[in-house]
């Protein structure tokens, strides 16, 4: 059997949490989907964020699409170079053009699909009509 004890160390916490706090990104604009800051990095590093990491997120610095890292299997990093970065990341969740294209072709199928069985019905209710 093993057996493990841990020690909460809030000083330990702070002292982390001072140092990740030194450079927060300042935002300029946020959304369900987005958001747009800017940050000035001492050193070159990784901008860490609580935000959690999937394939739909996309994110630029200065303009250049640059390609997030996972940290620890669950947040996004970015890695950045000393100075000030225009950031911004958007998120589109992945198969959502895909999913909204094959939407729309099965309802325009459907949509001719219909049309032409309306057409044919009217069609063949004229012609009942002209035997009578």
């Amino acid at each position: 059997m093993n057996a493990e004890v841990w020690r909460f160390n809030p000083e330990a916490m702070m002292s982390v949490y001072n140092k990740m706090n030194q450079n927060p990104i300042t935002l300029s604009s946020w959304t369900d989907t987005g958001i747009k800051g800017t940050i000035t990095a001492d050193a070159n590093g990784v901008m860490y964020t609580s935000i959690p990491y999937d394939k739909g997120w996309t994110v630029t610095v200065d303009g250049v699409k640059v390609t997030p890292r996972s940290l620890f299997d669950t947040f996004i990093g970015v890695d950045l170079t000393a100075g000030t970065h225009k950031i911004t990341m958007s998120y589109e969740p992945e198969g959502l053009r895909t999913g909204a294209w094959i939407t729309g072709t099965a309802v325009a199928v459907l949509g001719m699909t219909g049309l032409i069985g309306y057409r044919k019905n009217k069609k063949g209710a004229n012609r009942l009509k002209r035997r009578k």
